[in-house]
């Protein structure tokens, strides 16, 4: 069995591969860029899916922004509507208020201190941008 034989031709053709890639067409950034572009910074709690919430959440715990502690609330209401489509998408903004009022019906200070503070994290992240 000649190994150095096989190992010479899988070589030879990702050599052809590799030189071929730069004339196939744009490069990763401008791919990036054109990407970026299309995609809005601004976070609106008003249209937005169980996915969309999650994702930023992670990305907000990920680059310091929020604590774990910080992110319970949002992780609640990432079970709204579980058994509705992937892409329903939810008014968490409404949602949080209507936790806050059924916090103040119960007289629960701190349920709605709770809410209250997820609610104010999300009206601050919609007016600037991430």
């Amino acid at each position: 069995m000649r190994i150095d034989a096989r190992i010479s031709d899988v070589y030879a053709g990702q050599q052809a591969r590799l030189q071929n890639v730069g004339r196939a067409g744009a490069s990763f950034s401008d791919a990036m860029d054109a990407a970026k572009a299309n995609y809005s910074e601004r976070v609106d709690f008003t249209n937005m899916t169980r996915q969309e919430l999650k994702d930023w959440i992670g990305s907000q715990i990920r680059s310091g922004k929020m604590t774990l502690t910080e992110s319970h609330p949002f992780l609640m209401m990432t079970v709204i509507g579980m058994n509705s489509p992937e892409d329903m998408r939810f008014n968490y903004l409404q949602e949080a208020r209507g936790c806050i009022q059924s916090a103040l019906s119960r007289n629960d200070a701190s349920k709605t201190k709770f809410w209250e503070a997820s609610l104010l994290t999300m009206q601050k992240a919609m007016s600037e941008t991430e």
